[in-house]
């Protein structure tokens, strides 16, 4: 059984089974020096090095498919630019749908859409696949 909870800064996911615990901040933070940059940081915090291989899909429109493979925390910057909005959605959807057919994407309406590529928000990943 997975316990997945989703706070005002981050999701945190617990598999009662192995008792592996993982946390996932994401925040959005710009700085100037020449120019403006804003980046998307995620940070990746898990317990367990049985946890090998998961995905996470975010309903924000900047989102983005994060895997993740060893237990260590992970920090990933992207500038907030076309490519976020969607090229990178897109590519890590590919990927995380190929890896995990079982996710289940949903549009913004209230029936679903799962093979649905076009749309813009996305709501993916009830089922987190935690391989042993």
């Amino acid at each position: 059984m997975v316990l997945f909870v989703h706070s005002a800064n981050g999701f945190c996911f617990t598999d009662t089974n192995t008792n592996i615990h993982t946390y996932i901040h994401t925040y959005i933070h710009t700085h100037t020096h020449t120019h403006t940059h804003t980046h998307i940081y995620t940070q990746i915090h898990t317990t367990n090095t049985s946890l090998r291989l998961s995905c996470l899909c975010t309903t924000s429109q900047l989102s983005i498919y994060l895997l993740y493979i060893t237990p260590t925390i992970y920090t990933i910057s992207i500038s907030a630019a076309g490519l976020v909005r969607f090229f990178f959605p897109f590519l890590f959807f590919l990927l995380c749908f190929a890896l995990f057919p079982q996710c289940c994407i949903y549009g913004h309406r209230s029936h679903h859409h799962r093979y649905d590529l076009l749309r813009r928000h996305y709501r993916c990943c009830r089922h987190f696949d935690y391989q042993s």
